[in-house]
């Protein structure tokens, strides 16, 4: 019987008292969306360490970030790889109201083969950071989550949304994650599908770009926000992908 990273509490929350909503969903479109997290690291005195860092999801979901070599968080996560993250909206107005998710874990360096394909998708997010993930001790790391709690409001937390529920089955759409880069240009090289998309989400006018794409959905970003698209069904190559956007600008 596995152990849980995060020790439940010992009174269960009154099924009463509890707002439905799909957990699942929100957990992974926090995920898919946020730019920024606190990452907490075992700081050799015993106590937690935390700072805030620029993530980005993978293609099957995972969070990736980027740290220098010589950051505290590095020394930490070589000695114990074991961290917490929480991704929250800390805007204007009660925090508490607002989603938020915590993730706990293991950390791992990013495999070499897989740091193009990742530079690429975090440069998508964040363009600003290429100076960064240039420098030499730049690396990036990868969250393998193990436990979950998503918090939403009053009504809205759960608890019992798992790891493996977070990730993206990309099963048989290789070819479609390899493409990409190409993929992403073909859309973006296209402002009236970018605004056809936008409008169909009901967001203002704006040089939205497509930042991310995988099997499930696409991530589509202005400046700093960024929103998700679902689809109606799972995508395995480009074809079926340019279906789903135009079903998405279709339900206008």
């Amino acid at each position: 019987m596995s152990i849980s990273s995060i020790t439940p509490r010992d009174k269960e929350i009154p099924q009463s008292a509890r707002e439905a909503f799909d957990a699942r969903e929100l957990a992974c479109t926090i995920i898919r969306t946020y730019r920024s997290a606190a990452l907490a690291t075992l700081d050799p005195s015993g106590y937690p360490y935390s700072s805030v860092t620029d993530v980005v999801s993978d293609q099957d979901g995972s969070l990736v970030f980027l740290m220098a070599g010589v950051a505290l968080h590095t020394r930490n996560i070589k000695a114990d790889n074991r961290i917490s993250v929480i991704l929250a909206n800390l805007g204007q107005g009660d925090a508490l109201s607002k989603e938020r998710l915590t993730l706990v874990g293991r950390c791992e360096l990013v495999d070499e083969q897989d740091i193009e394909r990742l530079s690429f998708r975090f440069l998508q997010r964040h363009p600003k950071e290429k100076a960064y993930l240039g420098l030499p001790d730049a690396r990036l790391y990868r969250l393998n989550v193990e436990s979950v709690q998503l918090s939403a409001g009053p009504g809205r937390n759960a608890s019992d949304v798992t790891a493996e529920e977070l990730k993206t089955d990309i099963s048989g759409a290789e070819q479609l994650l390899t493409d990409e880069p190409k993929i992403l240009a073909d859309i973006n090289a296209s402002p009236e599908r970018l605004s056809a998309l936008a409008k169909s989400q009901g967001l203002s006018e704006g040089r939205w770009k497509v930042t991310g794409i995988d099997p499930e959905g696409i991530d589509l970003t202005l400046v700093d926000q960024t929103i998700r698209i679902w689809f109606k069904a799972r995508v395995t190559n480009q074809e079926a992908l340019m279906i789903a956007l135009d079903e998405a600008v279709l339900e206008i």
